[in-house]
């Protein structure tokens, strides 16, 4: 019953930020996407700061700050981790590997039909 009680006051508080949020323009009318919704239950002031502000915005405060701090952008190395990681893990192997695994086989191929040949003699 809590759940019912929190989502309904989420969603009081969602109209009362679009309303303030929409105050200067002409259309009236509220509209909330899904994504908007999921957006806001996630996070009420994330949602805020990005009607408020706008993602563009936010973005360039967000490199300024880092910058004046001199920190890197996590998100931005974070990204290059990850390729990284994914490149080192999944490279294709060279033309040599392929003829060495091609040569260990028939080698195996070789000793087993000469194990069959020496039994059944």
């Amino acid at each position: 019953m809590s759940n019912k009680i929190n989502n309904k006051v989420s969603l009081s508080k969602i109209s009362n930020l679009s309303k303030i949020s929409n105050s200067n323009k002409t259309n009236k009318k509220i509209i909330f996407t899904p994504n908007e919704i999921n957006k806001f239950v996630y996070c009420p002031r994330q949602w805020y700061f990005e009607k408020t502000y706008g993602q563009k915005k936010l973005r360039e405060l967000y490199s300024e700050r880092n910058r004046r701090l001199g920190l890197n952008d996590a998100l931005k190395s974070n990204f290059n981790k990850g390729n990284d990681f994914h490149n080192s893990v999944y490279k294709k192997p060279s033309s040599g590997t392929g003829i060495t695994a091609a040569a260990v086989i028939l080698l195996i191929l070789f000793i087993v039909i000469i194990l069959i040949s020496t039994k059944s003699a």
